[in-house]
């Protein structure tokens, strides 16, 4: 394998480059921005994410940087009633006999886990993450059997250069050059003909408004916030599920570097990851928007769906032996099923 091109330096992109590094597989991350994303946002990460967290081994510098693990979630009725609570796990662990106990929820500001991404990028040889390099267009070549992409420098003008490697990954956001580059300005998926408007507003009179706010949590904050969403937002599952996907990518990857499987399993895992997203994602967040949460039914599967969202993409290697990145697979079912199954 030449290597992999990853374009986009955000938390999946910068998730698969760590996987692939450590694996020895050369790695080139191609960002438009010029600096990282220092934006305090997108805080919480749900069980399926914090596994790979935990297998790619930056879960310990998240606490260490001030991660903190929630003892339990609950969902509310308007009034304040609890609906249902599931509490926290006690952490996987094979020598306390709960190694199929799920991960709980962590929270960090994302452009804090971006730092310590970069950190242990910055300790593997095979990987180099690049700045300020704008993807303009991504191709392939048949005779070489490799894939390609041209590149703008912040700097150049629109001189571009062109970088080749066996494989390129679009992790590069609502906006993917890569996206653009496949689909044009077609889009595949739907719009909803319903409206989620975010706005900002300017307050000149913060005091005027503490009164009516008193019994309440609120941010105010003079800069602009905002985020947007090219998955639904309702329930928090489009970053965890990026990195899942990710996760997945990079046993795929690996598992084609070491001769462990085909280029057939990349086939599997569209099939695979594709359908996750619209069987689970697409649909628990489908159901939160929709606000039918008073049928019990349907908020079993509202809690379920984290655990749904993972797949084992090394049992489609040539060979069943179990290796070392097979040994963190943790099913992430238990404690999750039991308190869904608790509500029908």
């Amino acid at each position: 394998m030449q290597g992999v091109i990853i374009v986009g330096a955000g938390p999946s992109g910068l998730l698969l480059a760590l996987y692939l590094s450590r694996a020895g597989i050369n790695v080139r991350v191609l960002e438009a921005a010029t600096e990282p994303d220092k934006q305090p946002r997108a805080t919480h990460y749900g069980p399926a994410a914090v596994h790979e967290l935990r297998r790619s081994g930056i879960l310990g510098a998240m606490e260490e940087k001030g991660s903190f693990s929630p003892k339990s979630v609950s969902w509310r009725a308007p009034d304040g009633s609890v609906l249902a609570a599931l509490p926290k796990p006690p952490p996987p662990s094979a020598a306390s006999g709960n190694a199929q106990t799920p991960d709980g929820v962590v929270s960090l500001p994302l452009n804090l886990m971006v730092e310590i991404l970069l950190g242990a990028l910055g300790a593997q040889p095979t990987a180099q993450v690049e700045f300020g390099c704008r993807v303009v267009d991504v191709g392939q070549d048949a005779q070489s059997n490799s894939a390609w992409v041209d590149v703008v420098r912040d700097g150049d003008g629109e001189k571009s250069c062109r970088v080749e490697a066996s494989y390129v990954v679009g992790c590069d956001g609502a906006s993917s050059s890569v996206r653009g580059s496949l689909f044009g300005r077609s889009f595949p998926g739907y719009t909803w003909d319903t409206w989620l408007v975010a706005v900002n507003v300017r307050f000149h009179d913060v005091e005027a408004y503490e009164a009516a706010f008193s019994d309440v949590n609120f941010l105010i904050h003079p800069d602009n916030w905002y985020a947007a969403h090219l998955c639904n937002p309702m329930g928090g599952m489009g970053l965890t599920n990026g990195m899942v996907d990710v996760g997945g990518l990079a046993d795929c990857l690996i598992g084609i570097h070491r001769g462990l499987a085909t280029e057939d399993i990349l086939d599997k895992y569209d099939d695979v990851r594709r359908g996750i997203f619209q069987d689970v994602v697409d649909g628990i967040t489908t159901m939160n928007l929709e606000r039918i949460m008073q049928d019990s039914t349907m908020l079993a599967n509202v809690m379920r769906g984290p655990a749904k969202l993972k797949h084992d993409f090394t049992q489609y290697y040539l060979s069943h032996d179990k290796t070392d990145s097979q040994s963190h697979s943790i099913d992430v079912v238990s404690s999750v099923e039991k308190a869904a199954a608790a509500l029908i």
